[in-house]
């Protein structure tokens, strides 16, 4: 794993993956409980800091867990993703990164912030491999006001969307 923390970032040239990712251990299980966006989202609605604004509703989540494994996802906007349609968007991902689901991505947004003190993709919607007709779901806009999930139709190409992503680590 060092290897590839030391490793040139293939988004951000002259950095490292340290230097431009973050890593957190997902857990699958939290109290008895499957981690899914609903989860989350209770344990931290006494955060001031971390509100979740989804028009979607949370049934929409209920089978969608985090993994028990490693995530390594970068933190800002993947450059050169946007004004892409999302299969577009998924071909300029590099191999050994997928896309994430949005529980992953809200989870990566929210320790970021409660340990960096920097709001990420607050002008921007990081889409994610969670699927609702007609498209898929993105996260973003995270501002003063919290963050939110927005279902985005595949077709749609804009300067502010841009896709997520994690690095598959060795196990």
């Amino acid at each position: 794993t060092t290897d590839v923390l030391l490793s040139p970032c293939p988004f951000t040239p002259g950095s490292t993956i340290a230097e431009t990712h973050f890593l957190f251990l997902g857990l699958r299980r939290l109290r008895e409980s499957d981690l899914t966006l609903g989860r989350w989202v209770q344990e931290h609605r006494s955060h001031g800091d971390i509100r979740m604004f989804n028009n979607i509703g949370y049934g929409v989540f209920s089978n969608r867990f985090l993994e028990t494994r490693w995530y390594l996802m970068p933190l800002a906007a993947i450059q050169g993703t946007q004004d892409h349609t999302f299969e577009k968007q998924l071909r300029l991902l590099p191999p050994e990164y997928e896309v994430p689901r949005v529980v992953a991505e809200v989870i990566k947004l929210t320790l970021a912030f409660l340990c960096l003190d920097v709001r990420y993709h607050e002008d921007s919607i990081a889409m994610c491999i969670d699927q609702t007709s007609p498209g898929h779901l993105g996260v973003g806009r995270f501002g003063k006001n919290g963050m939110s999930v927005f279902r985005v139709d595949n077709n749609r190409v804009a300067p502010d969307i841009f896709v997520a992503a994690s690095r598959r680590l060795p196990v």
